[in-house]
């Protein structure tokens, strides 16, 4: 029996797991990280202590390992926040706060852009211009700093997302995988490398940028600094929702999943072919076993983070509370919520819109916030596979995973309100266990794609009880609500 050592560095935490070849989770460990906000609209995490805790979890888990009786280590995998950034020296010192994919401070570079070269951007890499990825926020950063232009412009910078950071601290290797480059609008999807215009709209010189390399690619090996007794590759990385996807066995064309975490990612899979569809991203899906994967995809900035919200407010106690207040009631009275905390991504792509809460009465109470916010998530992941229905790529189930999933309502309302099948996973962290089956791919432990995908369980499904009339008036409903969250003040 061989082993697969696996990350996750996820938005909030860290978490390290060791899993066998069967996919069995043998022992995990889990350390959070600080959440930093400067300023309205930024957030930032501490990028050493991200590195540190990925240390600190990999050697508990080894302990644990080891005590349970050990065996063959046969690789590492990582999965990572994705749009996240990380500058650092050549030693691998940070020169500053990792600025997180939330982060909406760099609305002053895109808006900079004409129209033409947001359309070039877009044409090459498949994104919509957006403060949100990564490209915006290095410019902000060397824009803002003339010490960290001067190093980039030496040489001595390095710059790039939480996988080339983590794999260049562990193994001293300067490489990214294609999911993780796919999501910084700086990679040109059909060429598989940097693409020099846009690097020269941006102003980001290409050698302060990691190589991008497939997703099963060997991006070193590591000891986890001494924690290993011998090196063992890192042959697995790719971002957390490109993980995911993979983790579901969603290989076929318009196989769709959706992840819920903080933010939500839905994402279909159109195989070899690039499609294009306004409203949502064209994007890689991952590259292994010599074939290269498209999707199309939306990303939720704000998912379970609007329950936190509540949280934070004191509406609820605890996250679980929301799923019975929402049952309680026989339906949401016309309360909405919208979670525009930092803006609206996609379909709307408006930074500029601010949350709110609509349709409140005398009557309105604790449970219809709660009803509310779980709804706008399900609202949100509709709005995404509207669009994907565009390119004929409907799909006829809904693969989810992350942790609320576990909210029997909001995995119910779904279905309702996408009127499509809802197939929960079985696994609390599919990122995980996506990066898990990559490396083990990498490694030669699992032979293929169809090998890994026969290691996925469902854990439960739900079919829709609604009928298709009452699905299109709970969404006019939300895109009401929607259309008063962007708008301007004297509109």
């Amino acid at each position: 029996m061989r082993y697969i050592l696996a990350i996750d560095q996820s938005t909030s935490a860290t978490k390290a797991a060791i899993l066998s070849e069967e996919g069995e989770q043998v022992c995990s460990a889990s350390l959070r990280h600080r959440q930093i906000y400067p300023k309205p609209g930024w957030v930032e995490h501490d990028a050493q202590e991200i590195y540190q805790n990925v240390l600190q979890t990999c050697g508990q888990v080894l302990e644990h390992f080891e005590a349970q009786g050990g065996g063959e280590l046969a690789a590492m995998g990582i999965s990572n926040q994705r749009e996240t950034v990380v500058l650092w020296d050549q030693a691998g010192r940070p020169v500053g706060n990792a600025v997180v994919w939330q982060d909406s401070r760099a609305q002053s570079v895109t808006d900079a852009f004409t129209k033409e070269q947001a359309e070039l951007v877009r044409s090459r890499t498949g994104l919509k211009l957006s403060p949100l990825f990564g490209g915006a926020k290095i410019a902000y950063l060397l824009q803002g700093d003339k010490a960290l232009r001067e190093m980039a412009d030496a040489g001595k910078l390095m710059g790039g997302t939480v996988d080339a950071y983590l794999c260049y601290r562990l193994t001293g290797e300067f490489k990214t995988d294609y999911s993780n480059a796919s999501r910084t609008q700086l990679m040109n999807l059909e060429a598989l490398a940097w693409d020099e215009d846009c690097l020269k709209l941006f102003g980001i010189p290409e050698e302060m940028l990691p190589r991008p390399v497939p997703s099963d690619s060997v991006f070193g090996y590591t000891t986890l600094e001494g924690r290993l007794k011998a090196p063992i590759p890192v042959c697995g990385v790719l971002g957390d929702s490109h993980a995911a996807m993979f983790a579901q066995g969603c290989h076929g064309v318009g196989d769709t999943k959706a992840t819920y975490g903080t933010g939500s990612s839905i994402m279909q899979n159109t195989g070899g072919a690039l499609k294009w569809v306004e409203g949502i991203s064209t994007t890689m899906a991952y590259a292994c076993c010599g074939k290269v994967y498209y999707a199309l995809e939306g990303n939720i900035s704000h998912a379970a983070d609007t329950v936190s919200f509540l949280l934070d407010l004191g509406v609820l106690k605890n996250a679980a509370d929301s799923e019975e207040m929402a049952k309680a009631l026989s339906g949401n009275d016309g309360v909405y919520l919208v979670p525009a905390f930092t803006g609206l991504g996609p379909p709307w792509w408006d930074a500029h819109a601010r949350a709110l809460i609509c349709g409140i009465s005398r009557d309105t109470g604790a449970g219809h916030l709660a009803r509310a916010a779980l709804e706008a998530i399900a609202y949100q992941v509709e709005d995404i596979l509207g669009c994907m229905a565009q390119a004929g790529l409907r799909p006829t189930q809904l693969k989810t995973d992350g942790g609320p999933t576990a909210n029997g309502f909001l995995m119910q309302f779904q279905a309702d309100v996408s009127q499509v099948p809802v197939d929960v996973a079985d696994g609390s962290n599919l990122s995980l266990r996506g990066a898990a089956l990559l490396a083990a791919l990498g490694a030669g432990v699992l032979k293929d794609e169809a090998e890994a995908a026969a290691l996925r369980h469902s854990a439960g499904r739900y079919a829709p009880k609604a009928d298709a009339e009452s699905a299109a008036k709970w969404m006019e409903g939300w895109h009401g609500a929607v259309q008063r969250a962007t708008l301007r003040p004297g509109q």
